[in-house]
Formats: structure tokens, C-alpha cells, sequence
């Protein structure tokens, strides 16, 4: 019977760990700053210059709060090891699927380069490589030479 009690009371322990952890992430989020590119108006509603668009003209993608309450909002319906990896392929891939519209079909949000380096750097002390998604002008040529550069070493 000890041992039953014992193997609950671990169970618990860990659910509050869980737990912890999916607030300090979700805290994170609603934390991060805003887009220092943007001048917002209201909610979902802002100006942004020409010249700071990226290859990428969804709205969306410029508005960190938009960001932060979708993948907030993705964080709450998975595991924590799920919800780990989902991280860790946001800033490696730059992209967060936001669900299905129809069978086959999903909605893709592409991530701004700027979020992609906030959590990298909040949950995974900046050592995960950013490999596809939106980039800044000259941030894709400097991936490449330094792909090139690690090449010729081997």
C-alpha cells in the first residue's frame, strides 16, 4: 500500500512540475516585447514602414502579441515534451501550423525572426540553429557562408 501511495504522490509531483513549467512559458510569452518595428494603434492594429517588411506581407506575422496568444493557445492543448519540441521547431523551422481548415488542408503561421530569437534565447540559452523561415535581409547569406565555412573544416 506504501508503495502505491508513494508512486502517487510522485505522479502529483510531477503534474505540479508540469504545471509550473507551462506558466513559466506562457509568462514568458506574455512578456516578450512588442515589435520594436511597428507603432501600434490599437489592438491588431498598426503602421509599420515599408522598408522593415520582410519577404512576408501577412499582417500577422509583424504583431508579437498575435503571436504570443497562438502559441500560448497551441502551449495549453499539448504535452510539455510536445510542447518542447513544438518550441524547438519554431526556431528551427519558423513556423507554427495553426490548424485545420479542411481535411488535408492546414494554415500556416510563418514566425517572425525576432520571436524565433526570443525563444531561443529565453528557453534555450540561444543554441539552436535557425534554419528556414523569414529572415532579415543579409541574415540568410551570413547561414549560408557560415554553412560553408563549416564544411570546408571537415
Amino acid at each position: 500500500m506504501e508503495k502505491i501511495k508513494t508512486l502517487e504522490q510522485i505522479v502529483q509531483e510531477i503534474n505540479i512540475k508540469e504545471v509550473k513549467a507551462r506558466r513559466f512559458i506562457k509568462r514568458a510569452f506574455l512578456n516578450m516585447p512588442d515589435n520594436t518595428k511597428i507603432k501600434r494603434l490599437a489592438k491588431g492594429c498598426y503602421v509599420i514602414n515599408f522598408s522593415d517588411l520582410l519577404n512576408n506581407w501577412d499582417p500577422e506575422v509583424y504583431d508579437f502579441e498575435y503571436a504570443a496568444g497562438l502559441i500560448i493557445k497551441k502551449i495549453e492543448s499539448k504535452s510539455i515534451e510536445s510542447t518542447i519540441n513544438m518550441l524547438k521547431d519554431i526556431v528551427k523551422d519558423g513556423v507554427v501550423v495553426r490548424g485545420s481548415y479542411c481535411i488535408g488542408r492546414s494554415s500556416t503561421y510563418y514566425v517572425h525572426p525576432d520571436i524565433r530569437k526570443f525563444i531561443n534565447n529565453q528557453f534555450f540559452n540561444g543554441e539552436l540553429e535557425m534554419k528556414g523561415g523569414l529572415m532579415y535581409p543579409g541574415e540568410r547569406a551570413e547561414q549560408i557562408e557560415r554553412k560553408r565555412q563549416r564544411n570546408n573544416k571537415v
